[in-house]
């Protein structure tokens, strides 16, 4: 019984290959082979992105305020001043508010109700450095003028370029690999039917920490950027055509 169940299994997988007519042209339908093409780069980085926050607690919001802008000025303009472009500096983030306590009923311990006990003032940073070897003495003169270092990664200045490239080489993958399977098959490719691309992506080394200081005329950190790995892929369908 074991047998007649394994030859049935055969033969169904038969009838299930076997080419169907198509009833309005009359013709075998063709076979088609689906592939993924993908491509992919290693490159140094020429560019480092950098995070700060001003941060400052006062017991009003003017004096948060006022005090965050002030430190957050000398800060821009040491970066400036040291060479980065201002097109290169942007805020990300931006706030100012209350520091709550909350009171708590003692026989309960349920909160009963929240007291400010003054402003939190926070502007983060971001800064584009492309002078990438200085990163570290960037990072150091800005903790010295009062910001707090919060993150660092890196970029590809021609990275679109770069990522172009990548795009023709994954489909070329593609139509290589789509190829061999054909010849495997004793066919060949025949008409690209879809195509379709799974998006590209890119992992930067980075660090981050959630504070960093340093005393006057101490050494700025080493910055090492490592490499950055560029990566393509497609999804492609042909038909396979006898030879």
């Amino acid at each position: 019984m074991f047998r007649r169940a394994s030859e049935a299994l055969v033969l169904a997988g038969l009838v299930w290959a076997t080419p169907v007519r198509a009833q309005d042209h009359g013709s075998a339908s063709l076979a088609t082979v689906s592939v993924v093409g993908v491509a992919s780069e290693d490159a140094r980085p020429d560019i480092a992105v950098v995070i700060l926050n001003v941060i400052d607690d006062r017991p009003n919001a003017n004096e948060a305020a006022s005090e965050n802008a002030r430190i957050s000025t000398a800060v821009i303009d040491g970066l400036k001043g040291s060479g980065i472009d201002a097109k290169d500096i942007t805020t990300v983030g931006l706030s100012l508010a209350p520091v709550l306590t909350e009171q708590r009923d003692p026989k309960t311990n349920q909160p009963v109700k929240s007291i400010s006990n003054g402003f939190h003032a926070s502007n983060v940073l971001r800064v584009r450095v492309r002078e990438i070897d200085r990163t570290g003495a960037f990072i150091a003169a800005a903790v010295q003028n009062g910001a707090l270092y919060q993150g660092l990664s890196f970029d590809l200045s021609d990275r679109e370029s770069r990522e172009d490239a990548l795009r023709v080489k994954a489909v070329v993958n593609a139509m290589h690999r789509a190829t061999l399977y054909a010849e495997g098959a004793s066919l060949k490719l025949g008409a690209l039917k879809t195509l379709g691309a799974d998006g590209g992506s890119y992992q930067p080394i980075g660090a981050s920490f959630k504070t960093f200081s340093m005393v006057s005329g101490a050494t700025p950190p080493a910055i090492e950027p490592g490499l950055i790995t560029l990566h393509e892929s497609v999804n492609a369908t042909w038909e396979m055509t006898a030879p």
